[in-house]
């Protein structure tokens, strides 16, 4: 559990630092190739950052089927770590 809690805010640290440079290039299109992303994943990898947080409950539920998406995953993830912490 240490280890995948760690791997998973390490995941987010480097968010956080894109989230930086990210600044300084605000003003110019994004040129980064998109990726398919298992959106599944990523919800849980950031639903497991509030695991520690008694005073917040995060319940997922999700059909059976694959859900892939074509996107900037660090930019979605920013996206639903923000809606979380705005809803908090």
């Amino acid at each position: 559990k240490i280890e995948k809690t760690a791997a998973n805010i390490i995941e987010q640290i480097e968010s956080l630092n894109k989230i930086a440079s990210d600044f300084s290039k605000f003003s110019k299109p994004i040129r980064e190739p998109f990726d398919t992303v298992d959106i599944k994943k990523l919800l849980r990898s950031v639903a497991e950052l509030y695991t520690n947080d008694e005073s917040v409950k995060i319940t997922m539920h999700f059909q059976q089927s694959d859900l892939i998406v074509y996107f900037l995953a660090d930019e979605i993830r920013r996206v639903i770590i923000n809606l979380l912490k705005n809803s908090i």
